[in-house]
């Protein structure tokens, strides 16, 4: 749980209306295609630093190296998506509510992978 602490102080403020079931489905349709893999980065074709998301097979094997937390209990997922340099995706920061149904999902262990 204090892996997550900052985005759990995100958390308290995420929208009561979301009502997205917390999913690897959900979290590659919704939000790593669109957001990853159809822009010019983490695509089949490109494969920018190996990551692949869009497609459900290589999203899996991506996400695989992107869940194991650090030292400190980080997820590699939850590092580029959140730090204030090189913060993916690039040209634009994921919504709060992304971000919070992520961390969700992390929490989980990841259902679906």
């Amino acid at each position: 749980m204090e892996r997550f602490a900052g985005l759990l102080a995100l958390g308290a403020c995420i929208s009561p209306t979301d009502e997205r079931p917390i999913t690897f489905d959900v979290i590659q349709l919704e939000i790593l295609a669109p957001s990853c893999g159809v822009v010019q980065c983490h695509s089949s074709t490109t494969r920018f630093q190996g990551y692949v998301f869009d497609s459900f097979d290589e999203s899996r094997r991506s996400l695989r190296n992107l869940i194991v937390p650090d030292s400190n209990g980080v997820f590699g997922l939850v590092q580029v998506m959140t730090r204030s340099s090189t913060r993916m995706p690039i040209d634009a920061p994921l919504p709060h509510d992304d971000l919070v149904l992520i961390e969700s999902w992390l929490e989980m262990d990841t259902p679906g992978l």
